[in-house]
């Protein structure tokens, strides 16, 4: 993910406090109903920070998305959860990539003011970025788990521990493949829209 400009980050606190000061009278107004048909006195702060609470939990992930940069470099590669959901991040470029070219190349009646050319040139620039991301991410990975096993064996560790190293090398190895397969799926989309303006 890139760290957004000051505009963007602007647009989404403003949208974070609008949404906050929504949950804020929402949650007030249904204790105040509550109140009526029960027939009994409820307590109209505990409605309001409930939204409060509930809007600014909201905003803090938000914002939290918009700010911190993946960081594929600060990955430990022997947790293989943080591995593979730092992948599926660096895939999302190419997950989302026939909805990036529909949205870069529209049908002929919208695209008279559009340079399809260059957008197939900013499209494909991403791709190869984050392939070339993920790529580097992987080889790392299993080489770090290569001198973690080979240490292993050197120290006489626990088999459980080495099966266990040996596991997730395996793992990070066949992530090679699927990214072989992701990159032919994008590489032939990509192809498929752009062939005249590459």
């Amino acid at each position: 993910m890139v760290k957004k400009s000051e505009d963007e980050l602007n647009e989404t606190l403003d949208r974070c406090l609008a949404d906050t000061a929504l949950k804020i009278v929402g949650a007030g107004t249904i204790g105040l109903i509550v109140g009526i048909v029960c027939k009994r006195q409820f307590p109209v702060w505990l409605g309001i920070g409930t939204g409060f609470g509930m809007g600014i939990a909201n905003c803090r992930h938000d914002m939290k998305r918009c700010v911190i940069p993946m960081d594929e470099k600060r990955i430990d590669c022997l947790d293989l959860l943080a591995f593979q959901d730092m992948l599926n991040k660096l895939r999302q470029i190419d997950d989302k990539i026939l909805f990036e070219l529909n949205t870069a190349l529209p049908s002929k009646s919208f695209s008279a003011n559009i340079d399809k050319g260059e957008k197939c040139r900013s499209v494909y620039e991403q791709l190869i970025t984050m392939r070339a991301r993920r790529m580097d991410l992987i080889q790392r990975c299993i080489d770090e788990n290569q001198d973690n096993i080979n240490y292993l064996r050197e120290k006489k560790a626990p088999l459980g521990n080495i099966r266990n190293a040996q596991n997730t090398l395996r793992v990070i190895r066949s992530e090679m493949d699927i990214e072989n397969i992701v990159n032919e799926r994008s590489q032939k989309a990509v192809h498929d829209r752009c062939r005249n303006f590459l």
